[in-house]
């Protein structure tokens, strides 16, 4: 009877989570939105879930680890900082608690989600596989990205409710070609994680990994391109420095790709060399001329960056004047004090601009811990894997102020942390380092 009522149980946390994670990963909110004119009918569910996950699993006091836990109290240092420095503040700028509400659903949603994914996770680690849980993850990712590719022909792009939508850049199933464009970034590094592990065999890889670039600069998204380059570059470079862990078999893939990556060089250069720019928007060829004056002549100005070098400039005149205790919560998101249509555009001074130096000095010694960890682990493809998130997050956080409003980033790095934080002493992770090596072996 016990064992009949776990098994119950057990199924019925994996349902929850499946309808969650497709809410969460598949951006299910704008699409119900889209095609039966609900907004927002996602946000009730998840909590819902998120809830009855609570209710069936068999929590335990070590699920939480300590990177974990560095996270949840950072954000409720940031929201508690927010609150009392936005409290100081209303006195003297009547206007500041406009985004504070918007900006406080923002942070217990996130912890909400972060908590339900990465309890769910250290579950699924311990009682399953995490093979298994991170190609749920992967599928569900990939269904987005293609799904997203499709939707102008299955009728859904047009559907999707965008205010100022430019037609020249993909958005996906996102309201924002940016999103779209980080989406594809997570995708293509769960691609290779999945060809590391010896579970996704080199030509479906070649074919995700190529969807994923064509993602990214079909979205026209500087960062998004700027980061999925950057981290192909950083791919290369740990399959060079690993290619002796690697086997036989996975060797010979590796040797393949550089071949195949070499010739796809040649054909695209010779392809653009011929055909110049011919048949793109004048948007278009100006977002990539942008990038290459960015790129290749390091120009950081208001063109090559879209405003956000003046958007920086606005935002570090206006910590200055106030760097210790900041502004308050959502002061420099849409409609505060650095620019009232677009914000700052950037985690980093938003943090230090709402909470001060002390919470942004908090933030920044999490991220070099995270870092300091993933270096530890480098040898694995874990370690890989929260290095590649740990870049892709901290170049869009220097671009967008709402990282921690993005559901499904969120569900990635709840997931993500799970699977770290199950790498506790060096013992186990000596023992993990050989599983996943052995692994590799033919």
């Amino acid at each position: 009877m016990l064992i009949n009522n776990t098994i119950k149980k057990s199924k019925l946390v994996l349902f929850f989570m499946t309808i969650l994670l497709l809410l969460i990963f598949c951006n299910l909110n704008s699409i119900f939105h889209a095609l039966i004119g609900l907004p927002n009918i996602g946000s009730p569910i998840i909590l819902i879930c998120t809830i009855l996950i609570f209710f069936l699993l068999p929590i335990q006091q070590d699920y939480f680890g300590k990177k974990f836990l560095l996270l949840i109290t950072f954000l409720v240092i940031f929201m508690v900082y927010g609150l009392l420095a936005l409290i100081i503040n209303l006195p003297h700028h009547a206007f500041l608690h406009v985004e504070a509400e918007a900006a406080i659903r923002e942070i217990v949603t996130t912890i909400i989600i972060l908590l339900a994914t990465y309890v769910f996770s250290i579950w699924c680690i311990r009682y399953n596989s995490e093979a298994f849980l991170w190609d749920i993850v992967f599928y569900l990712f990939f269904f987005t990205l293609l799904l997203g590719i499709l939707s102008p022909y299955i009728g859904l792009d047009d559907r999707l409710l965008v205010e100022n939508k430019n037609k020249y850049r993909a958005y996906g199933l996102f309201v924002n070609p940016n999103e779209n464009g980080l989406q594809a970034n997570l995708t293509i590094i769960l691609a290779y994680f999945l060809f590391l592990t010896k579970r996704l065999p080199l030509l479906p890889f070649l074919g995700i990994a190529a969807l994923c670039f064509y993602v990214a600069f079909i979205s026209f998204s500087k960062t998004a391109m700027l980061t999925i380059g950057i981290g192909f570059i950083i791919f290369l470079i740990y399959l060079v420095i690993n290619l002796s862990n690697l086997g036989k078999k996975l060797s010979g893939s590796v040797l393949t790709l550089f071949v195949i990556m070499v010739l796809s060089v040649y054909i695209v250069t010779i392809y653009f060399s011929s055909n110049s720019l011919k048949g793109l928007h004048n948007t278009q060829v100006e977002r990539l001329s942008e990038i290459t004056q960015l790129v290749l002549e390091r120009k950081f100005n208001r063109e090559t960056t879209t405003h956000r070098s003046d958007l920086l400039k606005n935002g570090i005149e206006k910590i200055r004047e106030q760097p210790l205790g900041g502004y308050g919560l959502g002061t420099f998101s849409v409609g505060g004090m650095v620019h009232s249509r677009h914000g700052v555009h950037n985690m980093y001074l938003k943090i230090l601009g709402e909470a001060g130096i002390v919470v942004f000095m908090f933030f920044a010694f999490i991220l070099c811990y995270y870092v300091f960890v993933g270096f530890q682990l480098f040898s694995v493809p874990q370690g890989f894997l929260f290095l590649s998130f740990l870049l892709v997050f901290s170049i869009f956080s220097f671009t967008s102020h709402n990282v921690f409003g993005l559901k499904f980033l969120m569900g990635f790095l709840g997931i993500l942390l799970a699977t770290i934080d199950e790498v506790r002493n060096p013992s186990f992770i000596n023992q993990f380092k050989l599983v996943t090596v052995k692994r590799f072996k033919d």
